[in-house]
């Protein structure tokens, strides 16, 4: 009999955190019984795990005092007898490892995506998240600067945490391909130079430095565009703003796709202004894709993007100095493609998608073997 496994996280909309849990649900389908449940939202990425043979459960979660819902959760883990429950993303990992624990699940797992952002905002959310990570037998981070922040911050034991970075399909992200695609979908737009950037419209991803950044290009480089793929809260006002920054033929708003690894490889270069990052997931596609990525210098991104090898790193907040960058590997573009290949060969020997799910299911199985121990945090 297969392993009882679920999955269980915030939201399934498209983010770098639900591309991991895809991307290891397609690695353990064929190996486990596999549910995937969430606690908010409409679930865009649903169809994709139903497609693996996964069971998708929405919650239907409204808020902290939805007692309705948290009883759909409790029942969920404690009615269907799971081996193993992988939390991911603050709000599902407080419920669940607690959940879990007390429903006796032999194995928890909690992945942590970030460098805590979520849960070191205020003092009670911190201690509530500390108390949590009691429950969980080991949990993942996803880069060394994660996994550090969980020491200080999360008061996790240092054998308690095992780092498996992000990873990422180099065959289905990779370059070539040129325009045909992007202008059959997109429309005859795509032309000149194209600066990426796939990210949520939310506040930590920094789409108003992105913007300011244009308006710096607008004279420097007249017929380069900004294209921006994702969806979120805060789309209207980015479209608001480039209105009225008379912006509107120079930044094309894609919108949220399934087929970002057939777009990326029209663009020149990609850029990643956010104010906070874990192991930012869009610039390992660019780089997958042979792209130079300019990024801000935040969190775990300096993992990734090594600034003058595989792109350029900048302050975050310094939309000029973001400009500047982006109009440099414009104007060199030998120094672009060298940048790129070299961030691909990165992704290829150190984020790969295989590497990643072949250690997570280890990590399984030492834990179902017994040999896991607990988390229990520090005191």
């Amino acid at each position: 009999m297969k392993p009882r496994l679920l999955h269980l996280t915030t939201c399934l909309e498209p983010g770098g955190a639900e591309q991991m849990i895809l991307s290891l649900a397609r690695g353990m389908a064929d190996d486990f019984d596999l549910t995937v449940a969430f606690l908010k939202g409409g679930g865009a990425l649903a169809s994709e795990f139903t497609a693996l043979g996964a069971r998708v459960v929405p919650l239907g979660i409204t808020g902290a005092g939805d007692l309705r819902g948290l009883r759909r959760l409790w029942r969920l883990i404690r009615q269907s007898r799971f081996d193993l429950v992988h939390t991911h993303l603050f709000h599902a990992g407080l419920l669940g490892r607690a959940l879990g624990r007390l429903s006796g699940v032999p194995a928890i797992v909690h992945t942590q995506h970030n460098t805590l952002t979520w849960e070191t905002s205020s003092p009670v959310l911190a201690a509530a998240n500390r108390a949590s990570l009691r429950a969980a037998h080991r949990v993942i981070a996803v880069g060394e600067r994660v996994a550090e922040m969980l020491r200080l911050h999360g008061g996790v034991k240092p054998e308690c945490v095992t780092v498996i970075r992000n990873g990422v399909d180099c065959e289905r992200f990779r370059p070539g391909g040129g325009r045909a695609y992007a202008r059959s979908v997109l429309g005859d737009q795509i032309e000149g130079p194209i600066i990426g950037a796939v990210a949520g419209f939310r506040p930590e991803k920094g789409h108003d430095v992105l913007i300011a950044a244009m308006r710096f290009l607008r004279d420097a480089a007249p017929a380069a565009k900004l294209l921006l793929l994702g969806d979120g809260p805060l789309r209207p006002a980015v479209e608001q703003s480039v209105a009225r920054q008379g912006l509107s033929d120079r930044v094309l708003f894609g919108g949220r796709r399934a087929d970002v690894d057939r777009i990326l490889p029209a663009c020149d270069l990609v850029v990643l202004p956010s104010w906070q990052e874990g192991v930012p997931v869009s610039a390992l596609e660019a780089m997958a894709c042979g792209l130079p990525v300019v990024a801000t210098s935040v969190g775990g991104t300096p993992e990734v993007v090594v600034d003058g090898r595989t792109g350029v790193l900048v302050a975050p907040g310094d939309a000029r100095a973001l400009a500047f960058a982006v109009l440099d590997l414009l104007r060199r573009p030998e120094w672009a493609r060298r940048l790129g290949k070299e961030g691909r060969d990165c992704v290829k020997s150190r984020f790969d998608a295989g590497e990643m799910i072949r250690r997570t299911v280890a990590l399984y199985g030492e834990l179902l073997d017994g040999r896991g121990g607990g988390a229990n945090v520090r005191n």
